[in-house]
Parts: C-alpha cells; structure tokens; sequence
C-alpha cells in the first residue's frame, strides 16, 4: 500500500489537516496536469510535497489542554485527557 508511509508521518494531523494535505496534493497534481497538457493522477510525489507543506495543528491545542488538564482537573475531569497525553506523550 503505497499510503502506509504517509499516513504513518500525520502523527498529530487532525481530521481537518489531513482534509488540508488531500487538497493540497490534489492542487499540486491539477498544477501538474496544466504545466504538462496532460492528465497528472494525484501521485505519492504530490502528497510528499502536501507533507512538506501542510503541518499539523493538534500541538498547539495540546499545549494549551495540558493546562487545563493538569491545574484545573477537580474531580477527575480531565482523567481521560491526561492519560491519552501521557500515552502519547504529550505531557
């Protein structure tokens, strides 16, 4: 499966990034096919490139849950949130 090794780089890409990273890859392959005359496919090298632009937004959320997660968790509130960090290393 040739997508196996990029989705195995969106580690911390939400739903909207990966949304974002399709569009982009699919702009790069219309791009092509007008530079070209001819019909481009979206291709591995047009996700690549998609990769190199499109970043992932999730870090700056977790930064600012971290917060609330570890100061503001009366009750357990934020149990859920705080373990899935620490399972993955956020925290």
């Amino acid at each position: 499966m040739f997508l196996m090794p990029i989705a195995a780089r969106t580690q911390g890409y939400s739903g909207a990034d990966l949304l974002q990273l399709c569009k982009t890859a699919a702009q790069n392959a219309i791009e092509a096919s007008t530079a070209s005359g001819a019909l481009h496919h979206i291709s591995t090298e047009d996700l690549e490139q998609a990769l190199a632009e499109v970043r992932p937004s999730t870090r700056p959320w977790f930064d600012n849950a971290r917060n609330y997660a570890m100061f503001a968790n009366e009750g357990g509130v934020y149990d859920d949130l705080v373990a899935y960090m620490r399972a993955n290393k956020l925290l």
